[in-house]
């Protein structure tokens, strides 16, 4: 192995690491010269040739140079493979540098030319984990296994070896296969822990880019979890009871596991957000509670994101009833209302949102452009039309033009278009391994990107984009009407112009007029006669207009209350509350915001919220962390509109933080099966010991 000599100066400009390369090539045996015109030549024809020379000398230096050298000079096309792989992608490159050996994995075999399945990639996974016994090294095993795929991903692509549907059916394949793994770990750990065994009827279900097989390089995940039904857990052991209980520890383990770091790195971020009642609802819930949720109180975009629910891991006749079981909600056979319009307020907003930012995803004329106008048309005509029921965005595409509700050549169009923005987007995600979808804006950057796409100029690439884009928005216009021109702008009757705007106080009166636009587009009953006059009144009474509206704002974008708000803004009381607590902070409206139990409490019996004394006790066995953010909500309600003194409000806080260690502690106890009389004491210091905590403050604690 060649090691470099500890006071020798790391090579930094080119001509350094030439020369350390020549050195070094000296060593194997190579004649310099010849090595270096042939080096750099190669160098010269990549995308990005600095970032080549620097990523190749790493590789070089990682050991056994000597034999990679000789390699390479008796085979070039291996040394043009790695200097290409490594001018496209700091991802990939850092790959090779961390495991030099899966480059001869990558080149002495067939796995470039090979399309794994699932079933391939689920085999695979097991053989991964097969050697380990404790859940740390499996899991480690797992994340080493995904970085060997997702190198053999990436490098065919970069390759030309696979296109973008190809390499993202992989990237989803791969994901159905780790994910299925890590649920059989969770069985394995529920096992140990409450000693039963019940039946394994969790179904895992993908959404999003996961459930159409439309995976990139750095995607979240979107995950729900859905078992058979509720009742007693069988053969119940320890504090679990029930199949709710049971179930959701098994999830919460799934989404742990998944997205926590080690040395090894993480498998993926998991998006949970998409599953009932947002970031507040249970992680699993019964077939028969899913049902219920969505006949009742089921939204539009539930309708739209289900399109692409796909069950991915666990039970597959659990799952394949689940789906049967939403597709009456997701495709009635008569729409009460067109979702057109609320599709196009979306897009609006999220345009809005981009500041003029070249966003290949969210953009005007981009990917999202395509999806929306795909799936209204699915929504419009799938209830009568089961052949445009299709999860992928290209799939259905071609469903669309066969069933006629699409015609050829604009599907063809937005097929090309969307092709080529997602090898865009794929390519901006591989060279970092970060989820971006923007364009460069230095030019510099932009040129390196065009190269890798195959462009000799950026001219020539930004001209292929805009006339992608330009067909993508023409198809978009042609579906949603005049509903695409949605959030342009456009002023309310009963909204104060800019002059009025300063007069209430606001600060930014442009950012106030465009907020309150998309207040009024979620919450329209504030349109209704004196009552926009009464809201903005209470904005210049608490003082903090600006401030205030940003949070309001924030709880109208908020599907899980909007509903419960729509009617709240019609009660001068329940208005007065919500802008003093909006008015006066921000964590307090996104607490709101996620939490419906939360926000219909402190509307539905605002009198009961603001008496002292904890409430929820429900929640103290079953969810501490929510228990104790709802009374820490309480008790700052209470402080706000003048219930309690600063002074009580500290021991209130204090009294809490010493509810929710002695609730714990017994949890605890329980968990490890020992008393929670046991010889152990736990001393509260500093804040928590003076009862003098306030918000986000630290607990102090000795155990001994």
């Amino acid at each position: 192995m060649d090691v470099q000599h500890p006071d020798t100066v790391a090579p930094t400009t080119d001509d350094e690491l030439y020369h350390a390369l020549g050195q070094l090539a000296a060593d194997a045996g190579i004649p310099p010269p010849l090595f270096l015109k042939n080096l750099k030549s190669d160098i010269r024809a990549t995308p990005h040739p600095r970032r080549a020379l620097i990523n190749f000398h790493r590789f070089i230096m990682t050991g056994f140079s000597s034999s990679w050298l000789r390699d390479f000079d008796a085979h070039r096309l291996l040394q043009q493979i790695l200097l290409e792989l490594s001018s496209q992608s700091q991802f990939l490159a850092d790959i090779l540098v961390r495991n030099p050996e899966l480059f001869r994995w990558l080149t002495t075999s067939t796995v470039l030319k090979v399309t794994k399945s699932r079933d391939q990639y689920a085999a695979e996974t097991a053989d991964a984990v097969g050697l380990f016994q404790r859940s740390e090294k499996r899991l480690d095993a797992l994340k080493r296994f995904q970085r060997r795929e997702l190198l053999r991903i990436g490098a065919r692509q970069v390759l030309k070896e696979a296109d973008v549907a190809t390499t993202s059916a992989e990237l989803s394949a791969l994901a159905d296969a780790i994910s299925g793994a890590v649920l059989s770990m969770a069985y394995d750990q529920m096992r140990e822990f409450t000693a039963a065994e019940p039946k394994r009827e969790l179904a895992v279900i993908g959404l999003g880019k996961l459930g159409g097989e439309e995976l990139n390089f750095s995607s979240d995940i979107d995950l729900m979890f859905v078992y058979e039904q509720d009742g007693p857990l069988e053969g119940a052991s320890g504090r679990l009871s029930t199949n709710h209980e049971y179930y959701c520890r098994v999830a919460e383990y799934v989404v742990r596991r998944m997205s926590e770091h080690t040395g090894e790195g993480h498998l993926y971020r998991v998006d949970m957000r998409l599953r009932p009642d947002g970031g507040s609802g249970p992680l699993a819930m019964s077939r028969g509670a899913y049902v219920a949720y969505y006949e009742s109180r089921g939204e539009l975009w539930e309708r739209q994101m289900l399109i692409k629910a796909r069950v991915i891991a666990g039970s597959p006749d659990v799952g394949m009833k689940w789906m049967d079981d939403i597709q009456p909600f997701v495709y009635p056979k008569t729409l009460l209302t067109s979702p057109l319009e609320e599709i196009a307020r979306i897009k609006a907003r999220i345009e809005q949102r981009l500041q003029g930012s070249e966003n290949i995803k969210l953009g005007s004329g981009g990917i999202r452009d395509i999806e929306f106008t795909v799936q209204a048309l699915q929504l419009l005509n799938g209830g009568a039309r089961r052949g445009v029921r299709q999860r992928g965005t290209l799939a259905a595409l071609r469903s669309l033009a066969v069933e006629g509700q699409m015609r050829e050549t604009e599907a063809r169009d937005l097929d090309a278009a969307y092709r080529f923005l997602r090898t865009v987007e794929d390519r901006l995600q591989l060279l970092h391994g970060l989820q971006k979808h923007e364009i460069p804006e230095l030019p510099e950057e932009r040129m390196i990107l065009a190269r890798q796409l195959g462009f000799q100029s950026t001219t020539a690439f930004i001209r292929k984009l805009a006339s992608h884009q330009a067909r993508i928005r023409k198809s978009y216009a042609a579906v949603f009407g005049v509903a695409a021109a949605g959030g342009s702008g456009r002023t309310s009757a009963g909204s104060p112009g800019h002059r009025g705007l300063q007069e209430i106080g606001f600060q930014n009166p442009g950012r106030a007029g465009t907020e309150i636009e998309e207040l009024l587009d979620n919450v329209p009953e504030l349109k209704a006669p004196g009552r926009l006059a009464v809201f903005f009144h209470m904005l210049k009474k608490h003082r903090a207009p600006d401030w205030c509206l940003k949070n309001f704002v924030s709880l109208a974008n908020s599907t899980a209350i909007r509903r419960t708000l729509q009617q709240a803004v019609l009660i001068d009381k329940a208005l007065e509350l919500l802008t003093l607590l909006a008015s006066r902070s921000s964590r307090i409206s996104a607490l709101l915001a996620r939490q419906p139990l939360l926000f219909e409490a402190l509307l539905g019996r605002p009198e009961d919220l603001l008496l002292p004394g904890s409430g929820w006790s429900f929640l103290k066995d079953h969810d501490l962390p929510r228990y104790k953010s709802y009374n820490e909500f309480k008790s700052i309600v209470r402080l706000l509109v003048g219930e309690t003194t600063p002074s009580a409000f500290t021991r209130e806080l204090s009294g809490l933080a010493d509810d929710v260690v002695r609730a714990a502690w017994a949890q605890t106890a329980e968990e490890l099966r020992i008393s929670p009389q046991s010889a152990l004491a736990a001393i509260a210091l500093g804040k928590l010991g003076g009862s003098e905590l306030s918000i986000s403050s630290d607990l102090d604690l000795v155990l001994f």
